[in-house]
């Protein structure tokens, strides 16, 4: 017989033959999984911007060794005219590429530099609604704005890179190769006819 309760069994009973909880653990895990693929997705931005920021500054250094090469190139072609058609054809290429670093590419960097801040101001703000006190209060809110801001900045300058992308006009050296001046193409004037 049990003795103890009500019902014949012992209160004992529950405690010792029942499995422990499993629902705080299970909640405990999945916020620490959450936090690891957050961190791990700004980690992730982070290094893509920066490799990106990167590639166009090196896209730039690039573009100006070639410049050189073709002002060399043309020193050692002379007055051949087939190797100086190629070098006027290699500048071509680098005059167009740098047109298009020289508008798009300080638009696309500033608008990647913002991308970033507006990541990094979001993820200390989500860090900073975690803590508890006036300081993290006040950082949480610092950092809201912040954040507010770089995104506004990152959307307007998304738009102004994407304006210079689609909508700039772009160089064109056909003309220069298909319009020939007048003073080329009119008919040399006759020379006066000799008197007797």
């Amino acid at each position: 017989m049990w003795i103890g309760s009500p019902n014949g069994k012992s209160p004992m009973g529950r405690m010792n033959g029942s499995p422990p909880s499993t629902s705080t653990d299970t909640g405990t895990v999945a916020v620490v999984n959450s936090s690891a693929v957050v961190a791990v997705g700004i980690a992730a931005t982070v290094v893509a911007i920066i490799g990106y920021v990167r590639y166009r500054q090196r896209e730039g250094f690039r573009l100006d060794q070639q410049a050189a090469l073709a002002g060399r190139l043309r020193d050692l072609a002379g007055d051949d005219l087939v190797r100086l058609a190629a070098v006027d054809e290699f500048e071509t290429r680098i005059y167009q590429q740098l047109f298009g670093v020289s508008t798009v590419g300080p638009r696309a960097t500033a608008t990647a530099w913002a991308m970033l801040a507006t990541v990094l101001a979001a993820a200390g703000t989500l860090a900073a609604k975690s803590g508890d006190g006036a300081a993290y209060e006040i950082t949480f809110y610092l950092l809201l704005v912040l954040a507010v801001i770089s995104g506004i900045t990152f959307l307007v300058l998304l738009a102004l890179a994407v304006h210079a992308a689609t909508s700039l006009p772009r160089i064109s050296f056909d003309d220069s190769y298909t319009e020939v001046p007048d003073s080329l193409t009119a008919p040399a004037p006759r020379a006066p006819a000799a008197s007797d």
